[in-house]
């Protein structure tokens, strides 16, 4: 292992040798103290050029997005309907997946369990879909011909706890 120091000689991380067997054991840890400190009249906060690693989500659900979300709920009532319905269903909580299909007799190819919906059944649902996806609630992973997208964590947790 490895003790990397910036020119300070604060230490700001280290990297293991994977090759060496007694280091993969070893878990990394970083040095950030929660101060910023003084040398020579100059303020710095140390570690500073490491990067700031955000939650995906947090317990919290931001006012603009349950605001977006009840945008969503407006704008087509019965799809947000069936993915709540969906979403609930699913007991593991790891059903994520959205495949969307012009109609129930539809063939496709999938090798996950996903949830499907049909345009017969959706009035304009890939434009529901698009709203959704640019307003951060579904990621577009399509491949191919065949329209795959994945619900987002949030996304996932605010059709399971709202009403």
């Amino acid at each position: 292992m490895t003790l990397h120091k910036d020119n300070s000689g604060e230490e700001v991380g280290v990297s293991i040798n994977a090759n060496d067997p007694s280091e993969k054991e070893t878990t990394p840890v970083l040095s950030q103290p929660n101060r910023s400190t003084t040398t020579d009249g100059v303020t710095r906060t140390p570690n500073a050029h490491l990067p700031v690693i955000t939650p995906v989500f947090s317990k919290e659900v931001s006012e603009e997005t349950m605001n977006r979300f009840k945008e969503a709920q407006r704008l087509m009532p019965e799809l947000i309907d069936e993915l709540k319905k969906d979403v609930r269903s699913d007991e593991t909580e790891l059903v994520l997946d959205v495949v969307v299909t012009p109609s129930p007799g539809s063939v496709f190819n999938f090798s996950r369990e996903c949830f499907v919906y049909h345009e017969a059944e959706h009035p304009n649902l890939k434009n529901k879909i698009n709203w959704l996806v640019e307003n951060g609630f579904l990621e577009n992973r399509t491949t191919g011909n065949l329209p795959i997208y994945r619900i987002k964590a949030g996304f996932a947790k605010l059709l399971r706890t709202t009403n």
